[in-house]
């Protein structure tokens, strides 16, 4: 035990605050995104900080060499999409130059070849003329335009970039304090690729490591761990999510439990290298769930982001709604699937956890023509003819139908 002159270890904080120079913009940062916490707090909207892309961590203070890591922030850029369409505020903390949500479609594409002149003035130096998109280079590009357009024009999104270790550790720092303000409101979605290694700036040559000076050995520090104080200090109302990437299948899951031991937040996406674009496992204190692309959905691009954050992250409304804010009242819902087989006993699994009325079960492919009500003692097909479909029935009709009828029943049981 230590005596009570006797130095003690410093905490993350303390190593941050020593060790990490403070970047110039990290003050004027943590502005922006206080007043965008509390405008849409105040607005009554969830806000999720979405980390993404990897840390660099420079080698020499007039940095010409660096280590980084393979992170293009797809994860992070895909999820604050997703979440931007749950209904989310996003402030998006991202590795300069990363993946961008929207425009991360398009990452492999040569914007000057997707584009071509038409009109007056075609081939010439000009400058007139009408510029024309070649769809078949940017598919769907009006469509997620206009998704870009309409989150940028409501204010929904708020990009910040770091590129070092250094910058990243302080304005996860600035963003945690923002943050905090909404309390419960809070999500942080810890998806970048932080190092696990620095140099301390105090252990820095200044300038270019000379290759005459023979082979380089280096000596770097273990990073100080910042999910302790933003989940204990900084923002300790916040869901916090956190990410585990391993090598080894065998010890994936034991890592992330003892992550959450560790660090008292509210889950972990653990995922291996190999297998991380189509399978991910979400362990959270007291569960486990294994989330998986089947072939088809992978053919079909299907992104495994939007199962994680559609089926874990985002807290389910369905809950309180049933229990507390209409409790007497009939409430259905819907379960889509692209995989039939797993369909009924997804519906199934929502009704004993929520404990409502009725799910509407249907297939993607199938949608327009066919359905199953679920209810805890049944479930009911409906279903379109050949006939009905050339005659634009629509199923809606059939639904409404069947629910109204169900309702009525319900009523009478209520007395």
């Amino acid at each position: 035990m230590a005596s009570p002159g006797s130095p003690s270890s410093p905490t993350p904080e303390g190593r941050l605050a020593v060790e990490f120079a403070v970047p110039a913009q990290v003050e004027a940062a943590g502005r922006q995104m206080a007043a965008f916490a509390q405008r849409h707090g105040s607005a009554g909207r969830r806000v999720v900080l979405v980390t993404s892309g990897g840390t660099k961590v420079p080698l020499e203070s007039r940095t010409v060499r660096f280590l980084d890591n393979f992170s293009s922030g797809r994860r992070g850029a895909s999820s604050a999409e997703y979440f931007l369409d749950s209904g989310y505020a996003v402030v998006f903390l991202h590795r300069h130059r990363s993946l961008y949500p929207y425009s991360r479609r398009y990452a492999g594409v040569n914007l000057l070849d997707a584009l071509r002149v038409e009109g007056e003035g075609e081939g010439g130096a000009g400058g007139s003329g009408r510029v024309v998109v070649d769809h078949r280079a940017l598919p769907d590009v009006a469509a997620v335009l206009q998704r870009y357009q309409a989150v940028k024009e409501a204010g929904l999104l708020l990009p910040v970039e770091f590129s070092t270790l250094s910058e990243y550790l302080h304005l996860l720092k600035a963003a945690a304090q923002a943050l905090s303000t909404i309390g419960s409101k809070a999500m942080f979605y810890l998806a970048a690729a932080v190092s696990d290694f620095y140099i301390p700036a105090s252990e820095m040559p200044e300038h270019k490591i000379q290759s005459s000076d023979g082979p380089l050995q280096i000596s770097m520090k273990m990073v100080p761990k910042m999910l302790s104080p933003l989940v204990k200090d900084w923002a300790p109302s916040a869901f916090v999510i956190s990410f585990k990437l391993e090598t080894d299948p065998s010890i994936l899951l034991v890592r992330a439990r003892r992550a959450l031991e560790t660090y008292r937040h509210q889950a972990v996406v653990a995922n291996v290298l190999d297998t991380r674009r189509g399978y991910v496992v979400v362990v959270t204190p007291d569960s486990q769930t294994e989330l998986g692309l089947s072939e088809e959905e992978a053919r079909m691009e299907v992104e495994i982001e939007e199962r994680i954050i559609s089926m874990k992250m985002v807290p389910k409304m369905l809950s309180p709604l049933v229990k507390d804010w209409a409790p007497s009242a009939f409430v259905i819902s819907f379960k889509l699937e692209t995989d039939p087989s797993i369909l009924l006993v997804r519906a199934r699994r929502a009704l004993e956890t929520y404990r409502h009325q009725a799910v509407v079960a249907n297939v993607l492919d199938t949608r327009r023509g066919y359905v199953v009500v679920v209810t805890p003692d049944s479930q009911t097909e409906l279903g379109l003819s050949e006939e009905e479909a050339r005659m634009e029935v629509e199923i809606e009709e059939r639904i409404v139908s069947n629910l109204t009828a169900a309702h009525t029943s319900f009523i009478a049981q209520q007395g």
